[in-house]
């Protein structure tokens, strides 16, 4: 099933047009092939949005008489436009000239930060990343790791 825009495939099938109400991220899943055929995969999370921290400048201090010096905005991620933090998918992206042929599947969509990580968690352990030779994560929490064995 080829995705003519590549966009986020939710549960239901359909495509995630924008953020819903109420969630904070996704865990996903990026189906794709190697040069041999084979379709290998990418488990990962992304936030909708971000918090950053922004320096106040003097002339808001004077102003607003506060005794902040920085404050915390929210900052809007490029989840319809991301494909992974892996390096490796990353270069092997650049290497085929593009994602024709790559599905991205949303596995679950989360309403905190700390729902978000488990289920991730959750979704490597029970697709065995580890072991599985089809799949392309290194490591899980950065405590258990994997030497990235990519079968192309």
């Amino acid at each position: 099933m080829y995705i003519q825009n590549n966009c986020w495939i939710l549960p239901g099938g359909a495509c995630l047009e924008a953020p819903p109400d109420g969630y904070v991220g996704y865990v996903y899943k990026i189906l794709f092939p190697n040069r041999n055929g084979e379709m290998c995969y990418y488990i990962g999370k992304k936030l909708f949005e971000f918090t950053k921290k922004k320096k106040i400048t003097k002339k808001v201090i004077k102003e607003t008489k506060t005794r902040k010096r920085v404050e915390r905005v929210k900052i809007g991620s490029d989840w319809e436009n991301y494909w992974g933090s892996s390096q490796v998918l990353k270069d092997y992206i650049e290497e085929r000239g593009g994602t024709h042929g790559f599905q991205r599947y949303i596995i679950e969509l989360c309403k905190d930060k700390r729902s978000l990580t488990y289920r991730e968690v959750e979704a490597l352990v029970k697709n065995d990343i580890i072991f599985d030779e089809y799949s392309w994560n290194g490591q899980i929490l950065n405590k258990f790791y994997k030497q990235v064995k990519i079968k192309l």
